[in-house]
């Protein structure tokens, strides 16, 4: 009863927030846009990907290698203004590939994540009954020595994104550690020149969608419906979290006692700190930097929501300042289930629908343009355009493949 009375009071707290007009600044909106999406279309070129195959049959995971160009569980995805980099949370690499999906080159250490690297349940099960005095750390007790050696091409990458000086990784390899001095820096920026730097400021636990503007750095935790903004400096990151900290006992624990049910109920289940008034999200997605603005994928609650990253106005830096609901005032439709985000260079957004299976296209105005998409999608998880905003690559995990379209005109 009290958390029925409580969502309800989210609730008249939101609609009184939109009703006074707070929540729709009139400083909110983003440029708007020199072309009409409408009068264009937009065509399926092509995909490239599919199942990974092994070079080599080996015992020893550390030898196991993989043809280029396919993946085991294909994630996030960065577009630059000539290459394509994509993520695969069960080989440690980014691959890279040109627009038309040719595979250019590879960043990692290219073994197979489950057979290597220790899981989420052995790290959390054991760690309250493991002595660090006498036994090595549990990363390398489980992994094995190549870890200490590699670990800094070791990754699990759930998403990617291309910065002047190098690449960010949103790494999850050592999400399930509850001891945060074991777990290293699982938001880590790759230099160019081989040097590494890593979030210092803040707990990551298994960082999901990725988004940078200049050195301000945006990230979610779906887990535990939690996004943090940050500022990539020499010295440290500064961040703030919106929709407070992410509760790891409460998301592995969770995790574990469900283990095994179906995909939808794992997915209602493991909502943790979830919520539905202004600034909380249920089923968290990806993220879009631009313009001073961050805008969020809330998911399970069929929303945007759009922040404010001005640095200038540091006291209200990631504040909320509007919420996108699914369908307008007229019952008119924007999107279903936002689950990623992208915005071009003349402020149109792009929005991957996972109810509809399309890609939603709206003006800076969140006025509702067209769509794209077919039967191709099949299991949608990321998307990417590119700078110029005449290409969009999608990242589907039922084959393992990205998606590519083109503007027409």
């Amino acid at each position: 009863m009290r958390a029925l009375l409580l969502t309800a009071g989210a609730l008249s707290l939101m609609c009184c927030m939109v009703l006074a007009g707070c929540l729709q600044r009139t400083d909110a909106d983003l440029p708007p846009t020199s072309r009409g999406v409408e009068r264009v279309s937009w065509e399926y070129a092509g995909s490239f990907g599919g199942d990974a195959e092994e070079t080599e049959q080996t015992d020893d995971p550390w030898d196991t290698r993989y043809e280029p160009g396919g993946f085991r569980r294909i994630s996030g995805l960065c577009v630059t203004d000539d290459e394509i980099w994509v993520c695969d949370l069960a080989i440690s690499r980014l691959q890279i590939f040109d627009y038309e999906g040719r595979f250019k080159r590879q960043l990692g250490a290219g073994v197979p994540i489950p057979e290597t690297l220790a899981s989420d349940e052995q790290l959390y099960l054991e760690e309250e009954e493991y002595d660090y005095k006498t036994k090595p750390p549990r990363w390398e007790d489980l992994a094995g020595a190549p870890w200490g050696l590699d670990q800094q091409m070791l990754f699990k990458a759930a998403d990617v994104a291309v910065v002047d000086e190098g690449f960010v990784l949103a790494d999850q390899a050592m999400s399930g550690c509850q001891n945060s001095a074991r777990r290293g820096q699982r938001i880590v920026l790759l230099r160019w020149d081989g040097t590494m730097q890593g979030l210092r400021s803040a707990r990551v636990y298994w960082p999901t969608y990725l988004a940078t503007a200049g050195a301000t750095l945006a990230a979610t935790e779906p887990r535990g419906n939690c996004l943090r903004l940050m500022e990539m400096t020499d010295e440290r990151w500064p961040a703030t979290r919106i929709n407070e900290d992410t509760n790891f006992n409460r998301i592995m624990e969770t995790e574990l006692y469900y283990r095994g049910r179906s995909e939808y109920e794992v997915g209602v289940l493991l909502a943790a700190n979830a919520g539905v008034g202004p600034g909380e999200f249920t089923g968290l997605g990806g993220i879009a930097l631009a313009f001073d603005k961050l805008i969020a994928c809330d998911t399970g609650n069929q929303r945007l929501q759009v922040f404010d990253t001005r640095r200038e106005d540091f006291a209200n830096w990631g504040t909320l300042i509007r919420v996108i609901p699914a369908h307008k005032r007229d019952g008119s439709l924007r999107f279903e289930a936002p689950r990623d985000i992208d915005i071009d260079s003349d402020g149109t957004i792009f929005v991957l629908d996972a109810e509809r299976l399309e890609v939603a296209v709206l003006s800076p105005r969140f006025e509702r343009l067209g769509s794209f998409g077919g039967d191709e999608l099949l299991e949608p998880f990321a998307l990417d355009a590119s700078p110029d905003g005449r290409h969009c690559f999608v990242t589907d995990r039922r084959h393992n493949q990205v998606h590519h379209y083109v503007r027409g005109d």
